[in-house]
């Protein structure tokens, strides 16, 4: 899935407890890589899709081996010993973030996925779903993806949970939508149903950031 995604279904996940802000750094930080290589590309040459797939094409294998160690369930799970080992409890909702962003991975990628237990080996768990590939499925996934969203969001207006963050949260999350629809589009996805399914997920987000507007200041 994309870093987008991650965050946001992260934050859902987490949202009720008090360290919830603590499970969002390491839901993003697994793919500091390919967000670099982004900034880097709309830096360059801004909107540009195609610069930005030549960009990751010619770059993301040079640093390869810091996104496969970020997404090392070992790693993880060695990082995670060390941290009991030495009794670092405020560390631990780090993890919790940190472990779900691969674990969705496995899920929502296919020709562009991790060896899960890299160094130990370098299988990669086969997957015939893509959030990003046509042939495997991105349809049906963004369209289910979007729809959640939506709901989610429309659930989340209906409580009083860290609007103050929440509200910010979503608006960032509304731009990245609509950054994140236009990259898939771009990939060739074009159907009616994603274009519906995209309208009722940004619509949802206007809607709850029409009624806690107050929270974005």
């Amino acid at each position: 899935m994309n870093t987008l995604w991650h965050l946001f279904w992260t934050y859902i996940i987490f949202r009720r407890k008090s360290y919830y802000k603590k499970t969002l750094v390491f839901a993003v930080v697994p793919d500091l890589v390919a967000i670099t290589i982004l900034i880097g590309s709309l830096a360059t040459n801004g909107v540009d899709w195609t610069a930005f797939h030549r960009a990751f094409s010619s770059v993301f294998a040079r640093f390869l081996p810091i996104a496969m160690f970020l997404h090392s369930f070992i790693i993880i799970g060695i990082a995670f010993l060390l941290v009991l080992i030495f009794r670092l409890n405020n560390l631990k909702p780090y993890f919790y973030g940190w472990v779900f962003h691969p674990l969705l991975d496995v899920f929502t990628h296919a020709s562009d996925a991790f060896p899960p237990f890299w160094p130990l080996s370098s299988h990669i768990i086969p997957n015939r779903i893509s959030y990003w590939e046509p042939q495997y499925h991105a349809l049906e996934l963004n369209v289910i993806n979007l729809i959640l969203v939506a709901i989610a969001v429309c659930i989340m207006a209906k409580d009083n949970e860290n609007k103050s963050f929440e509200a910010k949260l979503i608006a960032f999350i509304l731009i990245g939508t609509i950054a994140s629809s236009l990259f898939v589009y771009n990939q060739g996805i074009t159907s009616p149903w994603f274009m519906l399914a995209n309208v009722f997920a940004i619509a949802a987000m206007i809607v709850y950031l029409a009624r806690f507007r107050k929270f974005l200041v």
